[in-house]
C-alpha cells in the first residue's frame, strides 16, 4: 500500500535536513507548503516509511528535534 508522509522543519537545520534527504534519496515532494516549509512525499509502499525514517537517522540521529513527521496514509 502506498504511503504519504509530511515533514515540516522546526529549525533552520530542519530545512537543511530536507534538502539533504532529497539529495541522498532522490525523493522529491509532490507538495510544498510555502507558509510552514513542510513537504509532502509519496512513497511507493508503506514499508518504505521505515526506510524513510532510517535515511533521516543516517543523516541526523536527532532529526526529531528539527523536523515534525506525520504519516498521512489513509487507513480506512
Amino acid at each position: 500500500m502506498p504511503a504519504i508522509v509530511e515533514l515540516t522543519p522546526l529549525t533552520r537545520r530542519g530545512r537543511k535536513l530536507l534538502d539533504e534527504l532529497e539529495t541522498k534519496t532522490g525523493l522529491r515532494p509532490f507538495e510544498t507548503s510555502d507558509a510552514s516549509g513542510g513537504k509532502t512525499y509519496y512513497l511507493q509502499a508503506s514499508a518504505n516509511v521505515d526506510g524513510f525514517q532510517a535515511a533521516l537517522d543516517r543523516i541526523e540521529p536527532n532529526w526529531v528535534r528539527h523536523l515534525m513527521f506525520r504519516d498521512l496514509t489513509r487507513t480506512d
